[in-house]
């Protein structure tokens, strides 16, 4: 597996933390979106939306967002669970996952 990524944006970082904390070692190949790498053709071919992370699997099918990415790793390696153990416990995870990932409701708490 090789995991593409960008050091330096939030998404890849979440998936950094996760395999830091469960200690996968992966090959990491780095896309700079600063330049625009992950808009080349060859790049968008692995994710047709540019965004990062992106885990090329060994089979060469992709997966493109860090929730599902940290989700497939943990059911690769179960041992030290960090997305919970019961579904109740993982339902919860994706679901403060989603909440964290949603814009701030200014407005609403405003009024």
């Amino acid at each position: 597996m090789k995991l593409y990524t960008f050091s330096f944006a939030p998404n890849p970082r979440r998936v950094h933390v996760y395999l830091a904390e469960k200690g996968i070692e992966m090959t990491l190949e780095t896309v700079d979106i600063m330049t625009g790498q992950n808009r080349q053709p060859e790049f968008l071919k692995k994710n047709p939306l540019g965004g990062l992370p992106v885990l090329e699997l060994d089979d060469g099918s992709h997966l493109t967002e860090s929730l599902a990415i940290m989700h497939y790793l943990e059911e690769l390696h179960p041992e030290k669970p960090m997305i919970g153990t019961t579904p109740l416990q993982r339902a919860q995870t994706r679901e403060v996952f989603v909440l964290l990932r949603q814009p701030p409701r200014l407005f609403a708490l405003s009024h």
